[in-house]
């Protein structure tokens, strides 16, 4: 698959799930199905933005800005996001919500249970 392909949101959206999880970052997507089990935080962050725009969250982490980081996405690239003239692509930026409740019950069960 090149990773210099043209496509559009609508086509992006399908991909929304933990078992076909395309994500857009700087109107690039990437293919992290596979790549989701490796993520050090975990799999859950990653399933939030799955089908959807990730940009603002991806690039509130200074450590995402690393080679190492920038080499793997690289190969996860399925191609260019086209932006149709009028198209609302959402910025998903109120998924911080589910994102905090994700992290208030990671803290909750790490300090009660472990």
């Amino acid at each position: 698959m090149s990773n210099s392909r043209k496509i559009e949101y609508s086509e992006v959206q399908k991909h929304n799930s933990k078992n076909d999880c395309w994500v857009i970052i700087n109107d690039q997507i990437y293919d992290l199905t596979n790549q989701k089990k490796f993520h050090p935080v975990g799999e859950s962050y990653i399933n939030i933005f799955a089908g959807k725009d990730a940009t603002w969250f991806f690039n509130l982490n200074p450590i995402h800005y690393k080679s190492e980081i920038r080499d793997i996405l690289k190969g996860l690239k399925v191609g260019n996001l086209v932006r149709k003239e009028g198209e609302n692509i959402p910025d998903n930026k109120m998924t911080i919500i589910p994102l905090f409740i994700l992290i208030v019950v990671a803290l909750f069960y790490y300090f009660l249970f472990l």
